[in-house]
């Protein structure tokens, strides 16, 4: 079982809370589904108004106003020491482009990953040429380059683990979110 609550500003309705009244807390212009574990203790905080309960549910608060929601994740792969996009690729480009867009999405993440195969700064730059040419493709498919970020994070963060100099397919890649 779970409840869905919409949340504004940090707990904006704190005072109703104690005659059981409110049915939402106010949180951060985000709708999230809560699992059962946190309704029985949002339920003990709106009925009962209990003191350990509130700061209970104000550290899952602050958790939740911390951490990032990802709404859509896209991996784009590429050749070895490659940073043009296969047709497979840009069918990708074009899906995370759609799904921008449907959604209205203001801030599109665009991430860039290399294996372990050569020097750290050769895949730094490397990465940020992948990273580059998502962002041209997803431009190129109607998605507005201001709402792009662009990032290379090299040989750093690898999908496989592996040993310095190793060829791994999957770890070359793109990482769209949003």
């Amino acid at each position: 079982m779970s409840y869905s609550f919409q949340f504004r500003d940090v707990f904006a309705q704190q005072d109703a809370i104690v005659d059981g009244i409110v049915v939402t807390l106010q949180l951060s212009a985000v709708t999230i589904s809560l699992g059962f574990v946190f309704g029985t203790l949002l339920a003990i905080v709106l009925v009962y108004g209990r003191p350990w309960a509130v700061s209970c549910a104000r550290v899952y608060v602050e958790v939740i106003r911390n951490t990032p929601l990802i709404v859509q994740l896209f991996l784009i792969f590429f050749g070895f020491n490659k940073s043009n996009l296969t047709s497979q690729a840009l069918a990708t480009v074009r899906q995370a482009a759609t799904a921008a867009q449907q959604n209205g999405t203001a801030k599109i993440r665009v991430v860039g990953h290399t294996d372990r195969a050569g020097s750290l700064s050769y895949n730094k730059a490397l990465s940020m040429r992948r990273a580059g040419t998502v962002k041209d493709a997803l431009i190129v498919e109607g998605v507005m380059g201001s709402a792009i970020a662009i990032a290379g994070r090299g040989e750093d963060e690898p999908i496989v683990p592996t040993a310095d100099g190793a060829r791994e397919p999957q770890n070359r890649r793109v990482k769209i979110t949003f």
